[in-house]
C-alpha cells in the first residue's frame, strides 16, 4: 500500500510547510496516530505499519456528541485495536470544553449545493471545525511528547467531508510546538477502500463527523440531497 502524501519522486513525505520528511529510521520510528473512529483508522494504519512506523494510537474526541455516540465509537476502536495487539490511550471525554472552545461558533451551517449562502456556510464550517482540530491535536501534541513519541498523524483526513488543508496545517503547528515531526498525511484516495473494508468487518459507521452541529448538518444535507433526486424525476 502506498499512502498519499504529495511526495517527491525520491519519496520523501512532504508536510503544509513544505518541509520534507524521510521515512523511519532508526532514530525516528514512533507515529503518534489520532483516530476518531475505527473505520477511519484502518487504512491509516495499516500504511503506517506497512511504511514500518511503531503506531500507537490515540482517541481524544470531545466533540462527539451524544455520549452513547461516544461511547460505542470507543468500544468498536477498542476492539480493534486489542484484535490488532496495537496500544490505545483515550483523553478525557469533555463536551463542556468542547462547547467553550469549539461550540462558540456555532450553527448548524449545511453545505447545500448551489445555495446562495454556500460560501458563508462553508466559510463559517471551516472556522468551527479548525477550531476543533486546533483543540483535538494540542491534547494530541502533548500527548505524543510526554510519551516519547517521534511524529504525529490522524485518521480525519481520510474523510472527504472534512476541512483536509486546515486539519494539516493545525496538525503541523501543534507538532512543532511539541517539537515533534508531522506527517499530516492527506489519506483521502483510500476513503472508498476504507469503506470497503469497515462493511466488510461489519463495523458501526456513524453518518456525521461528531458534534451535535455537525449531526444537524448531515440530515439538513440528506434531506437537501434527496428533495433535488425528487425533483429531477418530477
Amino acid at each position: 500500500m502506498t499512502r498519499d502524501t504529495n511526495s517527491t519522486p525520491d519519496n520523501t513525505i512532504v508536510s503544509t510547510t513544505g518541509s520534507t520528511f524521510d521515512s523511519p529510521d532508526a532514530h525516528t520510528t514512533r507515529v503518534l496516530l489520532h483516530c476518531c473512529c475505527a473505520p477511519c483508522t484502518l487504512v491509516p494504519l495499516a500504511s503506517l505499519l506497512e511504511e514500518g512506523w511503531q503506531v500507537s494510537l490515540y482517541f481524544y474526541n470531545p466533540n462527539i456528541h451524544p455520549e452513547e455516540e461516544y461511547v460505542k465509537r470507543l468500544g468498536i476502536l477498542q476492539e480493534y485495536a486489542k484484535e490488532r495487539g496495537m496500544p490505545l490511550s483515550v483523553g478525557v471525554y469533555d463536551p463542556e470544553a468542547w462547547e467553550r472552545n469549539v461550540g462558540v461558533h456555532g450553527g448548524p451551517y449545511p453545505l447545500i449545493t448551489g445555495a446562495s449562502d454556500y460560501t458563508t456556510m462553508k466559510t463559517a464550517r471551516t472556522a468551527r471545525c479548525k477550531a476543533c482540530y486546533h483543540l483535538r491535536f494540542e491534547a494530541l501534541a502533548t500527548h505524543g511528547r510526554a510519551t516519547g513519541e517521534h511524529a504525529l498523524d490522524t485518521t480525519l483526513t481520510i474523510s472527504p467531508y472534512q476541512a483536509t488543508r486546515e486539519a494539516r496545517e493545525v496538525l503541523t503547528q501543534h507538532a512543532a510546538a511539541q517539537g515533534l515531526r508531522a506527517l499530516a498525511t492527506d489519506w483521502r484516495s483510500f476513503y472508498a477502500e476504507a469503506t470497503q473494508r469497515s462493511r466488510a468487518l461489519g463495523m458501526y459507521r456513524q453518518n456525521y463527523c461528531g458534534c451535535h452541529y455537525s449531526q444537524q448538518e448531515a440530515e439538513i444535507e440528506r434531506q437537501a440531497r434527496k428533495t433535488a433526486k425528487q425533483a429531477g424525476r418530477a
